[in-house]
């Protein structure tokens, strides 16, 4: 060391190398605007002084600050942990990263398709109850008992045999629609693991009979007589209005069965009991599973864009596991906001799957969402902390003396 040299301070020496690696990658990236880094490494290796306080310092300082910006979205902490042009790259992380990443797509996939059918069997569920098809098939029902020969084969022409069989068409069509609709949903519980079995079978309130039953039909005996639970009373459906009851009762179980009814008060449940347990499993996926998928799906394929690029260092396993949780909870939170109120959902409304495609882009630009919500609070901090003004004193202006008042006063003086 000469005479004119001095010791460097504590971190100087640390600082010129951190200097020195910047400069480095970014002249082989090529993502260093100017010189300036470079320069102010000459003036300070040239420098006598080795201090924080020259002008020399300052200056690599502020070329220093200019080139981290220039190399972005690498940072001098991923440069210090490895450098992509004197470092292999790991290839058990790469495989790694993409054997997560097929198996979230496929997950997500999977439990999109779910959600897709769930919402549609929804959908349906809510048309098809819309119609009332247990009221129809009583009316119905009701008017078969006075059916004859010729009303049946045709013969019998006029308003209200019209009525009758349009109104029958109805009930059979929507019966169609509640078959079709009871075999996807028992086809849904079987390939979605969070539902359980379909058991519309418990629901049917049928005495088991061996007589022949109609095909695809309920379990009952056609032209029975419908053999209940017994009553408290065991002379309850002897008499009226009980017998009344239990007749009606008969009526619809055996109108069901010669014309292959699935749908009957006594037959199954409300469909909306049937749905129930789907609208609870919808929202659930709406409003947690699957924003916290495709927001930790956009975060991973960050990450695999980034790997792809030779200029820039791997990042380590813990930093991609950390994004990625972030993505799935910046997806949810999203959800959160996006979900209407309980007030407001009569019916079911999930999200769309464009919702989806926007917690995916959430949990790509993670850094700006979450840029966004502390621009947010800080704005509110600011709201809360601003003092109120202080209000000027109120000043009473005394109201002057009308002609009058004046008049009177030199009249008569005090």
């Amino acid at each position: 060391m000469s005479e004119n040299e001095t010791t460097a301070e504590p971190g100087f020496d640390a600082l010129l190398e951190d200097a020195k690696m910047v400069a480095s990658y970014g002249a082989r990236a090529g993502k260093l605007r100017n010189s300036d880094l470079f320069a102010a490494i000459k003036a300070i290796e040239t420098s006598p002084s080795k201090t924080w306080t020259t002008a020399e310092a300052v200056g690599l300082h502020a070329a220093l600050n200019q080139a981290i910006a220039d190399i972005a979205p690498a940072t001098l902490r991923d440069l210090q942990s490895s450098d992509p042009f004197t470092t292999q790259a790991s290839r058990k992380t790469r495989f790694l990263l993409l054997a997560i990443s097929l198996m979230l797509m496929v997950v997500t996939g999977y439990f999109t398709v779910l959600y897709n059918r769930g919402t549609e069997l929804i959908s349906r569920l809510e048309q098809i109850d819309a119609s009332r098809p247990a009221e129809k098939m009583g009316a119905v029902a009701r008017t078969w008992t006075t059916a004859t020969p010729d009303k049946i084969s045709g013969k019998e022409t006029g308003a209200a045999s019209e009525t009758y069989y349009k109104l029958l068409d109805e009930v059979r069509e929507l019966d169609n629609k509640v078959k079709t609709y009871v075999l996807e949903y028992a086809e849904f519980n079987q390939t979605n693991p969070g539902l359980r079995a379909f058991q519309f079978i418990s629901g049917l309130a049928y005495a088991s009979s061996t007589a022949p039953v109609a095909k695809d039909g309920p379990n009952v005996e056609c032209g029975g007589v419908f053999s209940g639970p017994v009553p408290a009373d065991s002379t309850f459906g002897t008499t009226p209005p009980g017998s009344i009851l239990a007749a009606n009762r008969a009526l619809m179980v055996n109108f069901a069965c010669a014309e292959s009814l699935m749908i009957s008060p006594y037959s199954m449940p409300s469909l909306n009991q049937l749905g129930g347990e789907v609208r609870r499993k919808m929202s659930i996926y709406s409003q947690w599973v699957l924003p916290a998928l495709y927001g930790a799906l956009g975060a991973l394929i960050f990450y695999m864009r980034a790997v792809l690029n030779p200029i820039l260092p791997d990042p380590p396993i813990e930093k991609i596991i950390h994004r990625v949780a972030l993505g799935a909870f910046a997806g949810i939170i999203f959800a959160w906001f996006w979900t209407p109120p309980p007030d407001a959902m009569k019916e079911f409304s999930g999200l769309s799957v464009n919702s989806f495609a926007i917690a995916f882009l959430i949990g790509f630009g993670i850094d700006v969402f979450f840029t966004a919500l502390d621009r947010f609070v800080l704005f509110l901090q600011n709201m809360v902390s601003q003092p109120r003004p202080i209000a000027a004193p109120v000043q009473v202006v005394q109201p002057s003396l009308s002609a009058i008042e004046v008049r009177r006063n030199a009249a008569f003086p005090a």
